[in-house]
């Protein structure tokens, strides 16, 4: 829905105008003309956007650990850090894992938080996808492969984040709703660096790979299916396809067979924030990725990166 589609709701609606009816619920609080005014919001504007404009989504949360306590000058360079690594994790995943993303636009489902974002995707494997590429990219800033000068200057960077699933609507190319607040009020619990999601991106996985600690074995050809993706050409750079699985229990090649090590989920309970309660689970996850010389794209090495950590205490 856009300005233009909300007005001339408000205009069908008559709701602009401040007639008599509206002054006597100011000046006398009459409850039943106040409860005609709710209805007709309630049955004309409310039910328009839940009827046409909530979607199933999930919603990646992304945070800087400790940036407040940052000096003024890292701060302030902190944003365009993160710009280079959000830019470099897409084109990671444009050129490796396209085919999970075909027609989804990055730029629109973005919202920028300054040291870090939350991100809106179709699905939770899009959101995990994108959460992982991300990690190895922040792990090459770390380890002076990834504009060294600047991690000279900043130190290490850590992040949390959360994934989230559920309802969200968009208005003049913003986002709003449950799966984002969910995310955000999770995310402010965190004292760590931990990757956590909520009870419904728990589910979702249980119910589509049978649990995330799945995500380990599942080949790319069953998940594409699982998600009705049928694309021309499918290929990752995290999930193997069953042919190269095959060939790699025959040559017991370990290097190749999988390119997520371990995947560990544990239920840390309800945990209370602005008042409402959220199921949380803590998520650790390691993941083996190839990194190659810009020089010499022939030679490289190989590198264990970790998504979370499992103390699931404190939170």
């Amino acid at each position: 829905m856009n300005r233009d589609e909300f007005l001339g709701i408000l205009s069908k609606c008559k709701i602009r105008k401040r007639d008599y009816h509206l002054i006597k619920i100011i000046d006398e609080y009459d409850e039943k003309k106040k409860a005609e005014i709710m209805e007709l919001i309630d049955s004309r504007i409310l039910s328009n956007i839940n009827e046409n404009e909530y979607k199933q989504k999930t919603v990646l949360g992304l945070d800087l650990y400790g940036y407040s306590k940052f000096e003024i000058e890292k701060q302030t360079l902190i944003p365009f850090i993160f710009d280079l690594i959000y830019q470099e994790t897409i084109e990671n995943i444009v050129k490796y894992e396209g085919c999970f993303f075909e027609g989804y636009s990055f730029e629109e489902s973005f919202i920028s938080i300054g040291d870090g974002c939350f991100q809106i995707f179709d699905n939770p494997i899009q959101a995990f996808i994108f959460n992982a590429n991300f990690f190895i990219t922040l792990h090459t800033y770390n380890i002076y492969r990834f504009y060294p000068k600047l991690r000279l200057f900043t130190g290490d960077l850590f992040f949390r984040c959360c994934i989230t699933y559920g309802k969200i609507f968009s208005y003049e190319k913003n986002h709003y709703g449950p799966a984002i607040i969910t995310n955000a009020r999770i995310l402010s619990r965190d004292k760590l660096n931990r990757f956590l999601i909520d009870e419904k991106t728990y589910r979702w996985f249980l119910i589509k790979i049978d649990g995330l600690e799945n995500i380990v074995e599942i080949p790319l050809e069953e998940l594409l299916q699982i998600l009705d993706i049928f694309p021309d050409w499918g290929r990752s750079a995290i999930f193997i396809p069953v042919e190269t699985t095959k060939t790699n229990e025959e040559s017991k090649d370990e290097r190749e067979y999988s390119k997520i090590k371990s995947c560990h989920v544990q239920k840390i309970g309800n945990i209370s924030a602005k008042d409402d309660l959220f199921s949380v689970y803590n998520v650790e996850i390691q993941i083996y990725s190839y990194i190659f010389r810009p020089q010499n794209s022939s030679v490289g090495r190989g590198m264990v990166v970790s998504l979370g950590n499992s103390n699931n205490s404190g939170i």
